[in-house]
């Protein structure tokens, strides 16, 4: 299994980035994967309210999410196999400037 424990993992949506916002006129969000033990950030581009995804480490698929408007749920993916079981997390907002 993953050296990633999903347990440990934490989910937030951020929202802002002035770079962004001066060369494109939009304001960017993003949803964020940490984990603290492994001290491992992954950051994708929001593109919807509710989405679907992978994360890669390494060049392997590490978890797959899905984000709601509840919260997101993940699952391991181990050895290329779906880990039957899906854990819940509290999505957290920050507005960044």
């Amino acid at each position: 299994m993953s050296e990633i424990n999903l347990n440990d993992l934490t989910v937030s949506i951020e929202k802002g980035g002035m770079k962004e916002f001066d060369e494109t006129g939009v304001y960017p969000s993003y949803i964020k994967f940490y984990s603290a033990k492994s001290k491992k950030c992954w950051k994708q581009k929001l593109k919807s309210e509710n989405q679907t995804g992978f994360v890669k480490g390494n060049g392997k698929v590490i978890f797959r999410y899905e984000l709601m408007e509840t919260g997101c749920r993940v699952k391991f993916i181990d050895d290329n196999l779906l880990d039957d079981d899906w854990i819940y997390l509290e999505t957290t907002i920050m507005m960044i400037d």
